[in-house]
Order: C-alpha cells, then structure tokens, then sequence
C-alpha cells in the first residue's frame, strides 16, 4: 500500500513539473488525472494551453458578471469557441472574445473589459435568452440567440455545447 502510495505521489508530481513546463513551452501535453474506483488513471490528453485559457477566462467572467445570474460556464463555452480557445486573431488583436459584430465587422476593444460591457449591454437586446441564461436553459438561450441572429453557423447550438459539455464535464 505505501508503495503505491509513493508511486501515485510521485507520478501527481511529475504531471504537475510537467504542466509547469508546458505552461511556459506552450506545445507540451498534460495528462489530467482523475480518480475512478480507488486508482488513478490518465483520461484526457489536451493541450495545457487550452485548460489554461479556460480558467484564466473563467476567473474573469465570474469576476464581471457576478451578481448578473448568468452561468458563466456556457458564456465561457461560448468564448472558447469564438476564439479557438483564445488562439484568433481576434482575441489576441481586438479582444473581443464574443465575437461581437457591428456593421458586419467584429469590434475592436482595448480590453476584454470592454467587450464585457458591451456583451452585457447587447444582451438586453435579448431578453428571452437573458431570462433562459438565468434560469439555467442552456438549450433555451443558445436557441434564442440563434433566432435573434447571433450565431451565422446552423451548428452553433451544437458546437456551443460540445464545448459546455467538455468544461462541466458532462
């Protein structure tokens, strides 16, 4: 038992040298452990940059919508797929994680701040996706979305929540 216990230590260890180095390096991959009956197993292979992304995101819009009572997972869920996970030019350039659109021409922003105000401003443009965000009708808000014209892909529903599946991990 105790040299198991060493093992699994030391491997935890290793995982997290590891995560630490990609972090910087920006190309490794990060085995993510997870506990299934008792032992540890490897279960996903995903880039470090990606995970990364999603919480220092996530942080950020829990921080700015608290008190909205906007899941911020499926927010997220969105951003991650506007943004490649933060790779496009239009986030790193524009910052505009939404991938808000005026004229036909995504916005620019100083900050991603900014492009929270105005998501949050826009969003009163839809009231009955509002209401279904609050209220937890993923399928509902995506919908309305959808109907209102957000999203120009028919898939956007789809890929939203393949996306919110993967972070709630459902």
């Amino acid at each position: 038992m105790r040299d198991s216990s060493i093992f699994i230590i030391s491997l935890f260890l290793f995982t997290c040298f590891i995560s630490a180095i990609s972090i910087g390096a920006g190309c490794a991959r990060r085995d993510i452990m997870a506990k299934q009956s008792g032992t540890y197993q490897a279960v996903l292979q995903i880039p470090t940059s990606r995970w990364y992304f999603a919480f220092r995101m996530k942080q950020k819009l829990d921080r700015w919508f608290a008190g909205t009572g906007y899941d911020t997972e499926i927010l997220l869920a969105q951003i991650c797929l506007e943004t490649g996970y933060g790779t496009s030019r239009m986030y790193k350039d524009d910052h505009n994680p939404f991938a808000i659109k005026n004229n036909g021409e995504y916005r620019k922003y100083c900050n991603n701040d900014h492009c929270f105000a105005d998501f949050y401003f826009i969003m009163g443009k839809y009231p009955k996706a509002v209401e279904c965000l609050k209220n937890g009708n993923i399928e509902g808000y995506l919908a309305e979305l959808e109907a209102g014209g957000w999203a120009e892909d028919k898939n956007y529903t789809k890929l939203v929540m393949d996306r919110y599946k993967f972070i709630v991990g459902r």
